[in-house]
């Protein structure tokens, strides 16, 4: 079990630019680590009770019944809420129960929070058997007729590999950001793989910062959360930092948004962005707008 006040282990972070140049070298510093996909989600965790949360604690999500009698009691589960063919942030559409997104939304379980005694590699495989016995009740469910709902298990195991050499690894990372081999999405979905994380098989779950040496995540992109603080006819100009200059953020938005700019996203409104880096002028390269963060889960 798993309550708000217990809080939830976070990743340190390494980045590619370090990885791909040598500076790190993910076979020597992390030879033997387990690695998944990074999913470009809303972190959540399901309290192994009857309420899902968001990473603070101080938001639960409405999920109907037909959602959380799918997800195991007495088990905490904490992974990625995913809606398929929708932007990360657009499951801020899930606080709503009768929401038609929950239909579409999946829970990519990744680690048991409740479960501080055991190492990682032991969490992840009692996780995955946890994942299977949950689906395969709720396939007999449907199948019998009794007890079961239309919506099909909306549980998914994230899978685990474990790093051996820098070229094996780095092949795996871009075919998960670049949706490629085995990752490929049919055309014009989404691409969820927004990098790895890493995770020391023999470490312990502890809530806080994790240092990267422990479990550390690794993405494609940079990215940042600013305050608009004025808009433009199709852009919003936004500021990350007190010191920085404002830039103009005009490019990810859907075609609704881009006509209610100022509507959507008025002045003081914290926005998440990415970009590929910093120029010389200290402006973030090629940014581009991910969505509008749940002040209460700024971290």
């Amino acid at each position: 079990m798993w309550a708000p006040s217990d809080g939830i282990m976070q990743y340190g972070e390494i980045r590619l630019r370090d990885v791909e140049t040598g500076k790190i070298d993910v076979a020597e510093k992390y030879k033997g680590f387990f690695f998944s996909e990074k999913m470009d989600g809303w972190f959540v965790v399901w309290d192994g009770k009857d309420s899902l949360f968001t990473k603070s604690g101080k938001i639960r999500l409405p999920a109907p019944k037909s959602f959380l009698k799918h997800l195991p009691k007495g088990t905490a589960i904490s992974g990625e809420l995913i809606v398929k063919g929708e932007q990360a942030t657009s499951v801020a559409g899930l606080r709503k129960e009768n929401g038609p997104l929950w239909s579409k939304a999946k829970l990519y379980a990744f680690d048991l929070p409740g479960d501080r005694r055991s190492t990682f590699s032991t969490r992840t495989a009692k996780l995955k058997k946890i994942v299977e016995k949950q689906c395969a009740r709720s396939k007999a469910d449907k199948a019998s007729k009794t007890g079961g709902s239309e919506m099909k298990c909306p549980l998914r195991y994230i899978k685990q590999h474990t790093v051996t050499t820098n070229a094996a690894f780095l092949k795996k990372f871009f075919r998960i950001v670049e949706c490629t081999g085995e990752h490929k999405t049919k055309k014009g979905a989404q691409c969820f793989g927004e990098g790895v994380v890493l995770t020391d098989p023999e470490s312990l779950y502890v809530p806080g910062r994790a240092s990267s040496k422990v479990r550390a995540k690794l993405k494609r992109r940079e990215d940042k959360e600013g305050k608009v603080v004025g808009h433009g006819t199709h852009s919003l100009r936004v500021q990350y930092s007190t010191k920085a200059e404002p830039f103009t953020l005009g490019i990810g938005f859907k075609a609704n948004e881009r006509e209610r700019l100022k509507e959507l996203f008025p002045i003081g409104t914290v926005v998440k962005y990415s970009y590929r880096s910093l120029g010389k002028n200290g402006f973030p390269k090629e940014a581009r707008f991910v969505g509008k963060r749940e002040k209460a889960d700024m971290s």
